[in-house]
């Protein structure tokens, strides 16, 4: 894990250091990071950052049902990594503990974002999600 620090945000830091980067990057989402790295570049978004949206958005209309939904779906991984921190795991045992406790049988949250966005039925990895979410 690399944390690089620039004093300004503009996309030329990014470019400047990943240069041809092809791996896993994980940041917030910053139009910055938009066309770095090499091709086989893999954006990994945050989750905290992702909540953080959902969260706002339920200050202003608290009854937003997708935003509960998202919110709450969020927490439960929180609260997963939470028992691994607590457990001390490993990446691989923490990997398997998401496996075994992420709830399976419905919606992922990414579909759940990908529904609540308006997008076509077919970008989400669970094709019954629109339905599962409408129910």
């Amino acid at each position: 894990m690399v944390f690089d620090f620039r004093l300004g945000r503009g996309r030329e830091g990014p470019k400047l250091f990943l240069g041809n980067f092809e791996g896993i990057l994980q940041s917030d989402g910053y139009g910055a990071y938009d066309h770095v790295g090499g091709k086989q570049l893999v954006h990994a978004a945050c989750w905290a950052h992702a909540r953080r949206k959902f969260f706002d958005a339920l200050k202003l209309n608290p009854k937003d049902r997708d935003s509960i939904l998202i919110v709450a779906q969020i927490d439960e991984l929180f609260a997963i990594d939470a028992k691994a921190r607590h457990e001390s795991l490993s990446p691989s045992d923490r990997h398997l503990l998401r496996l075994e406790q992420a709830k399976t049988g419905r919606p992922s949250t990414g579909d759940r974002i990908r529904i609540a966005r308006g997008e076509p039925r077919a970008r989400c990895r669970n094709q019954s999600a629109e339905a599962a979410i409408a129910t």
